[in-house]
């Protein structure tokens, strides 16, 4: 019997490791379907314009190296205040693969207020309405204005603030120091990856 003890021993060895290998196997698995799922789940939402066409976020995302979803709010004071960024920005980086969308997330605010918005700050970037709050649940967007960038499968790159401009709630620096999505444009528009992936936002509450 005593011959027979590194025999068992080498089996029980062995199915330890085969065991450890099927738990890790079928662990990696789960995450990566559970990835694929949540970027097919975030394609197939629906966006409405304002001409009252329909917009998947595939649609949206197919064709761009990068795609910015800025959601906004008519009558927010931050929104307003950042006006200009957002036509900076699209005339800087509009040209090299990056689109450029406002996303209304609430049904509470008609197209009038929302054509008034950007009629009245001359915003050029198309809007779309989230009515159902779909797109915000998914992204977990709650204050304008609130920014992510998605690649061409939905994946996002960047989630937070446009500037550091707003340091608390209803509190600004005189100017921004740190331009946190013109930095994450230059980086995708470069090859590299994102330096900095998330910052908390500070602005109105979506409703």
């Amino acid at each position: 019997m005593q011959g027979l003890q590194p025999f068992t021993f080498m089996n029980l060895f062995l199915r330890f490791c085969f065991f450890i290998f099927l738990f890790f196997s079928v662990s990696c698995s789960r995450e990566e379907k559970k990835t694929v799922s949540v970027n097919d789940g975030l394609k197939s939402i629906t966006l409405k314009s304002l001409e009252g066409k329909n917009f998947s976020i595939a649609e949206l995302v197919t064709g761009h190296r990068a795609s910015v979803f800025y959601f906004l709010m008519p009558g927010c004071p931050m929104c307003e205040s950042y006006s200009l960024s957002i036509n900076e920005l699209d005339k800087k980086f509009s040209g090299k693969g990056i689109s450029f969308s406002g996303i209304f997330a609430s049904a509470y605010y008609s197209d009038d207020e929302i054509n008034s918005y950007r009629n009245n700050f001359k915003i050029g970037i198309p809007f779309y309405r989230d009515i159902d709050s779909k797109l915000a649940h998914t992204l977990d967007a709650t204050v304008t204005p609130e920014v992510f960038i998605l690649d061409s499968t939905a994946a996002v790159l960047y989630k937070g603030s446009i500037d550091n401009l707003a340091y608390a709630t209803g509190k600004t620096r005189l100017e921004a120091t740190e331009f946190f999505l013109n930095d994450a444009l230059e980086n995708i528009i470069s090859g590299k990856p994102v330096a900095v992936k998330e910052t908390v936002t500070y602005g109105c509450i979506i409703e």
